[in-house]
Order: structure tokens, then sequence, then C-alpha cells
């Protein structure tokens, strides 16, 4: 028994030796305390800073995922991007059945009267179409605004989340063999 309690007395003493048990490393200098504390000030400081701006939030460019692409201004006019109503399926023509990436020209015929130009377009399963200005291409409904000696150029109207307009020209370049 005496054994025992010798060892435990041992135990406690060494224990309080031990570098991990020990709090004179603990002790800090003055110095350094002032100078963390300071640098803790400063970046609380800074933080509340950047809470006091003001964030205001724009959506302008952002698209409504929620809202219609063929939809104008969210209503209930069925009004595409070019600015027609969307035909039924059975009136849609071959030229609106694909992409305009997909389409290739092939070539440009000139008429008899001044800009009187048609193009030759190749749809990708191999047939040819002769298409003049005006006409609606591609499953977006765009538009054949002008057809050039080398290229014709279709305008598509889309609309934004807040109902605003934007054109976008899509030139398909003539084929060289």
């Amino acid at each position: 028994m005496k054994k025992y309690i010798v060892l435990i007395v041992i135990t406690i003493m060494f224990t309080g030796c031990l570098p991990e048990y020990n709090t004179s490393h603990l002790k800090a200098k003055r110095k350094d305390i002032e100078a963390y504390s300071k640098k803790r000030k400063k970046q609380i400081e800074e933080r509340l800073n950047l809470e006091k701006e003001e964030f205001v939030y724009k959506s302008d460019d952002l698209v409504d995922p929620f809202k219609s692409i063929f939809m104008k201004n969210s209503g209930l006019a069925t009004t595409l991007s070019s600015g027609i109503s969307k035909p039924d399926s059975d009136t849609v023509t071959e030229l609106q059945r694909f992409d305009l990436e997909d389409f290739k020209l092939v070539g440009v015929i000139y008429g008899t009267i001044l800009n009187d130009r048609r193009g030759l377009l190749l749809d990708p399963t191999g047939k040819t179409h002769i298409i003049r200005e005006g006409e609606l291409l591609g499953k977006n409904y765009g538009r054949v605004s002008s057809i050039k000696k080398n290229r014709i150029e279709i305008r598509e109207i889309t609309y934004d989340a807040h109902g605003g307009q934007k054109a976008r020209k899509i030139k398909i370049d003539l084929e060289e063999e």
C-alpha cells in the first residue's frame, strides 16, 4: 500500500514538471498582446466598413429562368422573337425545321432588277431551297434581312427577362469549293 502512495505522489510531482502542464511558457509579453489586439481591432473595423456599404442587386443582364423565352413581357401574348405570332405546328415551313447553323449557303442568284438577289441554301437533309429577303429561317423565327454577294444575314429578335428586345444578326457565308 505504501508503494502505491509513493508511486502516486511521484507521478503527481513529475506531471507538474512536464512542459505541457507547465504554464510558464504561456506568459506573453505585454507588447505582443497589444500588437495582436491592434491588428485584430483593425480587421474588425475593416469588416464593419464593408458591411456598411450598400449593396444593390441588379438583374438587368440576368435571365429569369421561370419566364418563357417565347413570351413577350411575360404576358399572355404568344408573340415570338421576330414579332410574329407563333404559327401552328402544321404551318411551319421546311426552312424553320432546322437551326441556322445547320444551313449552308451554296450560291447567290442575281435577278434582272437591281438588288434582286436570292440565296441557295442547302439544308441538313441535302435539299436545296431558294430564299428571298424577308423569309423566315430557322427554329427561332429569324428573318432574312439581306442577301449579299457572298453571304446572307438573318436577324433574330429576342427578349430578355424584363421584356427588353435584343436584336441578333447571324451571317451565313458562301461555301467555297
